[in-house]
């Protein structure tokens, strides 16, 4: 009899054991997203680390659960310390896509960077946390929405064109038409169907980063524009790559009409060489 009590007590205090263990455990433990976390913190590649971000993203945006605190401390981590913008700049959109307010600190820092793309996308992220609910997790939702993969029409990649104004860059409106113009006419291929609508494919969002206009020490006036096209998922958005193209030249005369012509000209060269990289990257 004592010994039955004896064996009792044993195996009562090993299942005892084995509770304890799994409460010590970590409530969220994800051995996949430990190691995403990891690629983000220290592989040496920039583009690994980008996609890693877009899968780390996707699965919060997924989840039934407040986001681990050692996912929010790796991302960001990587918006403020990365050395590659377009690491931060794919990081900031992605923070504002999962929607969690402890995010917004860091997103107001990222307002100071360096890069006009990352300061940008905080930008869009800041008012993307805006529009979603004070709390500071996201609401779970009961059956997430899958994300449309980027599709065709009739055999031909979907591509949506937009363009839009960047922080701190001064651009007349009528430049940026006519660099609308250039990007649709730059993608009319016979491989690619300009939409509308919201069919899934691909989103050109083109921008002029970068506009200067000065004196040379010859008299000459010379004129610099940068042209930045950004590839993303249409129409969730979710940010794919980024091509930039920088065109300069110099002009005898320093008249505003000289000068308007010379920029028209660089906008058309720079926009074809990014539309070209673009292109590449969604036709590949």
């Amino acid at each position: 009899m004592i010994s039955r009590l004896h064996r009792r007590g044993s195996r009562l205090a090993l299942l005892l054991a084995g509770a304890l263990l799994l409460v010590s455990a970590p409530l969220f433990a994800d051995p996949a997203e430990t190691k995403l976390i990891k690629v983000i913190r220290d592989d040496p590649a920039y583009k690994v680390r980008m996609q890693a971000v877009r899968v780390l993203t996707k699965r919060l945006e997924s989840a039934r659960r407040p986001i681990s605190p050692e996912a929010m401390e790796a991302l960001v981590g990587a918006l403020s310390k990365d050395d590659s913008h377009l690491v931060r700049g794919l990081v900031a959109f992605s923070l504002g896509t999962v929607g969690d307010r402890r995010a917004q600190s860091a997103l107001e820092a990222a307002l100071k960077d360096e890069n006009a793309f990352v300061r940008a996308q905080a930008e869009h992220a800041i008012a993307e946390l805006k529009q979603r609910a004070p709390s500071p997790t996201p609401t779970p939702t009961p059956t997430p929405t899958p994300t449309p993969r980027p599709g065709n029409v009739g055999g031909k990649v979907a591509l949506f064109v937009s363009v839009e104004s960047m922080p701190g860059v001064d651009i007349p409106r009528s430049m940026l038409d006519r660099l609308d113009a250039l990007l649709r006419a730059e993608s009319s291929s016979g491989r690619v169907a300009l939409i509308k609508d919201r069919t899934p494919g691909y989103a050109f969002r083109g921008s002029i980063a970068s506009r200067r206009v000065e004196p040379t020490s010859d008299g000459k006036t010379k004129v610099s524009l940068g042209v930045r096209v950004t590839v993303l998922t249409h129409p969730d958005n979710n940010l794919r790559h980024v091509f930039s193209s920088q065109a300069s030249a110099a002009v005898g005369k320093s008249s505003p009409e000289a000068v308007s012509r010379l920029e028209l000209k660089l906008l058309e060269a720079a926009a074809k060489a990014a539309m070209k990289d673009a292109l590449a990257e969604i036709l590949k």
